[in-house]
């Protein structure tokens, strides 16, 4: 039987052009990257809890200058107690009496060599992350001009932030029938399920499974900067 009187009926898939999926491919790995990199902060942080470290309830990241510094006076030197006054950064100086009492821990000899070698994982994916990030702007180069469009809405001023919306959803916009289509197309539209006058679920679709999160990410650093100024 003849299958093509049916094609019109079957919606075809977006197959962006091949540098396109060259980017896409790298930005899902730099996702696959920093996931790593989050895992072994966990660890990390996790190491410090053990062993009753708990400088991240004074420091809002452990691997900031002046926490790592602390870190590392304790690792060098474990049977000394750092001096923390002069290991922190001066905007720090009001919290030397919190931070000293939340190292009053230890660590031992096994913990520390563990920290030693979750730092040095992460240290290593960060230089992976920065040669990919690398390669992706050399890629973007021929989308400098649509970069700086996608610039020019807030939340996307970094230019690797656009290259992200870029390879996952090209240049071409005329694959998308519409402003409506590409939203469908990108899981950020609501189902409309209704049948007898009964309304089913309206929850928006599993489609951009990389797209929607990043943009749900986007908004949420907006909203929580609108916050903050108002």
């Amino acid at each position: 039987m003849d299958s093509r009187p049916f094609q019109a009926l079957v919606a075809s898939s977006f197959i962006p052009q091949l540098k396109i999926r060259q980017l896409r491919d790298l930005f899902r790995y730099r996702m696959k990257l920093t996931q790593l990199q989050v895992g072994q902060k966990n660890r990390y942080q996790n190491c410090l809890t053990w062993s009753n470290l708990q400088i991240a309830s004074v420091v809002s990241d452990v691997f900031g200058k002046s926490a790592q510094a602390i870190i590392k006076s304790i690792l060098d030197n474990p049977q000394d107690k750092p001096n923390i006054e002069q290991l922190v950064h001066k905007r720090m100086k009001n919290k030397v009496q919190d931070l000293e009492i939340a190292m009053e821990g230890a660590l031992t000899p096994e913990q520390a060599e563990k920290i030693r070698v979750i730092k040095a994982h992460y240290d290593a994916l960060a230089i992976c992350k920065e040669d990919l990030e690398q390669m992706i702007r050399e890629l973007g180069q021929d989308y400098q001009h649509q970069v700086k469009l996608i610039q020019t809405v807030p939340g996307f001023k970094e230019d690797l932030s656009a290259l992200r919306i870029i390879s996952e959803i090209g240049c071409d916009m005329t694959v998308f029938d519409s402003a409506a289509k590409l939203c469908s197309w990108a899981g950020l539209v609501p189902a409309n399920n209704e049948s007898a006058g009964k309304k089913f679920s309206t929850r928006i679709s599993k489609g951009g499974k990389y797209l929607k999160p990043f943009l749900f990410q986007v908004q949420t650093l907006l909203s929580n900067l609108i916050s903050i100024q108002n």
